[in-house]
């Protein structure tokens, strides 16, 4: 072990504790991206654990294919300073990092889209909008980087643009790119002109090109399923359709490419890596055109097979698994930034763990106060109905009852001759 514990952090929950590992579906392209560092740094000979939502069946075919696991904790734990965790930026609740911020280990935000894309960028005032809304200027501004930094962030992606834009705002950021230890399965023949995702949230836009195409057009939606099974489905189309406006490094753009299907994307999202000419993709100006550039294509069969077997040359290299795991053990061994709060940020933690602590004291006292008197009431009822099931308290209450009438029938007496008197 080379230093302390490496930490992948999945958050599924606002807590002051780094989470135990718990189940989760692998549902989107950034937390895969997440396991695969994961993998990659055990694979680099650290101890690494991964923390909060873990698909474990996933995990367990990367670590196969890779000779290499993380630790999967069952039990929470606070981050310390000879921690370094690793967390996603797509978190939208500020809170969510306070236990990173506060612990006095050494952060690494993953930047897996632009800043203020999914998740909270370290300013004020923000609030999530949805991707086909946001104004492109709106994310990843200079603000966001320098913030995330003030923090004691030390930022890392897989976006070559994103990493530009940090360095330009004053900020340094790691590019550390992608990588995957399992082998692709080998394309299928060609079933489909066309194929869009089901669920993605730029399905509704997919649909609304492909019903726009020649009904000749062989179209097919892939269903959700597991990331074999979409890769199977997208080797067995020639175009992949995905009108992304803005995202990540765009995944599923460069797994159409890798299993030998033409993405067509919307020239919006200047983070995309791997999405043009170059890259074996073919860029539409904007959503109306897209029917028209996906029909050029199918029309020129010669120019559908260069791309294709560009796009398949070029995707894999873009996931070689040996150079992503050299670029992130690289990155791991630089001495970390210059951080002067961090410790002034811990001692501040330190406090709030110990006030915590007093107050789980406090709370799991009166928790115990409450069921002690609880206990004492139930012993009290059942002695109470032992005693209502006695012959003496059977006599008892035939008497209370008698005295009580005799008493009612006094009072009663009184008044009538009170009443006597004053109409005498």
């Amino acid at each position: 072990m080379r230093e302390g514990t490496y930490v992948v952090w999945l958050p599924t929950q606002v807590e002051w504790r780094l989470q135990s590992a718990v189940s989760r579906v692998c549902d989107s392209g950034g937390i895969r991206t997440m396991h695969e560092l994961a993998v990659a740094i055990a694979a680099t000979g650290r101890r690494v654990e991964i923390r909060g939502g873990v698909d474990f069946g996933e995990l367990e075919l990367l670590g196969a294919a890779a000779g290499a696991m993380p630790e999967l904790p069952t039990r929470p734990r606070r981050a310390g300073p000879d921690d370094v965790v690793l967390v996603p930026e797509g978190l939208a609740d500020p809170l969510s990092f306070a236990p990173t911020v506060l612990s006095g280990a050494r952060q690494i935000l993953v930047l897996l889209a632009p800043t203020g894309l999914f998740g909270w960028p370290f300013v004020d005032g923000w609030s999530p909008m949805p991707p086909l809304a946001v104004p492109i200027d709106a994310v990843a501004r200079p603000d966001h980087f320098r913030a995330m930094s003030a923090l004691g962030f030390e930022l890392w992606t897989h976006m070559p643009r994103l990493a530009e834009e940090a360095k330009a705002a004053g900020v340094d950021c790691t590019y550390i790119g992608n990588g995957r230890p399992l082998a692709y399965p080998p394309p299928l023949p060609k079933a489909y002109d066309v194929a869009t995702l089901a669920q993605n949230r730029w399905a509704e836009l997919a649909r609304s090109v492909s019903t726009k195409l020649d009904p000749t057009v062989r179209c097919h939606e892939i269903a959700p399923g597991s990331n074999e099974e979409v890769l199977r489905a997208m080797g067995q189309t020639r175009v992949l359709v995905h009108p992304s406006r803005i995202e990540g490094h765009s995944r599923i753009g460069q797994e159409a490419r890798a299993m030998g299907a033409v993405p067509v994307v919307l020239d919006s999202n200047p983070y995309a890596v791997g999405l043009d000419d170059a890259g074996g993709a073919v860029l539409a100006p904007s959503l109306e055109e897209m029917p028209r550039v996906v029909t050029d294509l199918l029309r020129d069969p010669e120019r559908l097979r260069r791309l294709r077997e560009r796009g398949m040359k070029t995707a894999r290299a873009q996931v070689d698994w040996d150079e992503y795991v050299g670029r992130v053990d690289v990155a791991l061994a630089r001495p970390p930034s210059a951080d002067p709060a961090r410790g002034a940020r811990r001692a501040i933690g330190e406090r709030l763990t110990q006030r915590e602590d007093l107050l789980r004291k406090e709370i799991t006292v009166r928790i115990e106060e409450s069921e002690r008197l609880h206990e004492d009431h139930e012993t009290l009822r059942q002695k109470l109905h032992q005693l209502q099931s006695t012959r003496a308290w059977r006599v008892a209450r035939v008497y209370w009852l008698a005295r009580d009438r005799i008493r009612l029938a006094v009072v009663g007496a009184r008044r009538l001759r009170r009443r006597d008197a004053d109409h005498g």
